[in-house]
């Protein structure tokens, strides 16, 4: 997975969870390391979040951020206790434990991971990103018919997403259903033409 892209898709998330409680110098410090994330400066965002995180103990979006950059670092045992705290702080939020289950599998804590999914999908139904990463888990565990159903829920969630195309497709490869398979990576081709060397890459190939 790539974590930077990650870091800059979940912004807007990030300041969803923002609190009214949170001093005016900890917010500008977090402002300003989330820029700097997007940016893909993450040492600088890495400094100004630990400041913010040092002003106010308790913020949530704070920890959450820092685990983000820190695992777009492959500090994944860093990141799993910034989201852990995250959480602690601010239970609700489905996006932290879908980061959380990133970081666990990136550890090859498989199970840990795909609970922390299924967290993500109990408090939000809609969340295609960790139905995808859930399927994705669920792949890496032989659980193929596991996979197919949750990459089923993403690409109904998130139809014009190209990646859980490529995902089922391969997942339906490997259950023997060529034509689905050659189906599913067809449309994500057909969504962004940059996903056939990605199939390529993978070994798989697109009948004509």
């Amino acid at each position: 997975m790539k974590a930077l892209s990650r870091v800059r898709s979940l912004l807007v998330a990030l300041l969803l969870v923002t609190t009214a409680a949170c001093g005016d110098a900890a917010r500008d410090h977090y402002a300003k390391g989330v820029a700097e994330a997007k940016k893909g400066d993450l040492d600088h965002a890495l400094s100004d979040l630990d400041k913010a995180i040092e002003l106010n103990p308790h913020y949530a979006a704070a920890y959450f951020a820092r685990g983000l950059a820190r695992q777009s670092k492959n500090d994944s045992k860093s990141a799993v206790a910034d989201y852990s705290k995250a959480i602690e702080l601010e239970p609700k939020h489905s996006e932290t434990y879908d980061a959380r289950g990133i970081s666990k599998a990136a550890q090859r804590d498989l199970d840990g991971a795909i609970a922390d999914f299924g967290k993500a999908i109990e408090i939000n139904s809609t969340n295609a990103r960790a139905y995808s990463n859930r399927g994705l888990t669920k792949f890496e565990k032989g659980d193929f018919d596991g996979a197919l159903a949750d990459y089923n829920r993403a690409v109904e969630l998130s139809p014009a997403s190209f990646q859980p195309y490529i995902n089922r497709g391969i997942v339906k490869n490997k259950l023997g259903d060529e034509n689905g398979s050659n189906a599913d990576f067809s449309k994500a081709i057909k969504l962004n033409p940059n996903a056939r060397a990605i199939i390529e890459s993978k070994g798989y190939s697109i009948a004509k």
